[in-house]
């Protein structure tokens, strides 16, 4: 009987064999048979460049689009959640800061204020400027104790400040009950197409679909992305009552 050891020796011999051969095909293969033609991004193809017109526009066949419905949370990190015997699924969406309320990484009066008052030096409110506007709202509790005393101006973090009310106060972590009655309302009187126009009472069609999902039911972890979970937020506390 030969031995294991010999038998593992050659199979590592072959698999070393392998991976060489792999390599000198990679190296001299012919670089016309490696890329598409048009991969070569320092040519410019001649002539005028644009889109082809848009002709999927008959309601019958290709639909319409419909009004928003409003989110009350953003899902960076979205999962369904279909229990047995459900009838429809539930949505499990969460973003940074998902371990906290909203109001407990920026402070809802700061962000009402900014949106109501003209900056006394520019004259400008809130919402005269594209850039990021309420900066000046996250506290500096969260700042310091959570954040490792880094500046919040960046990414999501930025989606935490919110002009609408309701979401000002709840968890960044949210279920949405797609079975609910009020799951998919709307202002039906006054549908919306553009998310500028939306405002607290679209917001309170569907609010009651919703449930905090985050550290209200344990969730204490802010989570930046799905199975990874910073140092930071290991030991919760509530910056809120800090500020």
């Amino acid at each position: 009987m030969k031995s294991l050891f010999l038998f593992g020796a050659v199979r590592r011999s072959f698999a070393r064999l392998f991976v060489a051969a792999q390599l000198l095909v990679i190296t001299y293969m012919p670089m016309s048979l490696m890329a598409h033609d048009d991969d070569d991004l320092s040519i410019i193809p001649p002539g005028q460049s644009g889109f082809f017109p848009y002709t999927n526009n008959n309601p019958t066949i290709h639909g319409v689009v419909g009004p928003l419905i409003v989110m009350h949370a953003m899902s960076v990190h979205n999962s369904m959640v279909w229990k047995t015997n459900d009838d429809a699924p539930k949505m499990l969406m969460f973003h940074r800061h998902s371990g906290y309320r909203a109001d407990e990484v920026a402070n809802p009066d700061i962000i009402n204020f900014l949106i109501l008052n003209a900056d006394p030096i520019t004259g400008r409110k809130a919402f005269s400027d594209t850039g990021p506007q309420f900066n000046s709202s996250f506290r500096r509790s969260f700042n310091q104790l959570c954040y490792g005393g880094y500046q919040i101006i960046h990414d999501v973090s930025q989606s935490v400040p919110t002009r609408i009310r309701v979401d000002q106060t709840i968890e960044n972590c949210q279920l949405w009950d797609t079975a609910h009655p009020d799951a998919f309302n709307i202002d039906f009187g006054n549908p919306k197409y553009d998310v500028a126009t939306l405002n607290n009472h679209d917001a309170e069609t569907n609010f009651l679909a919703w449930k905090n999902m985050g550290p209200s039911r344990g969730f204490s972890t802010t989570c930046i992305a799905p199975a990874f979970a910073p140092w930071k937020t290991v030991v919760r506390f509530s910056p809120a009552a800090t500020t």
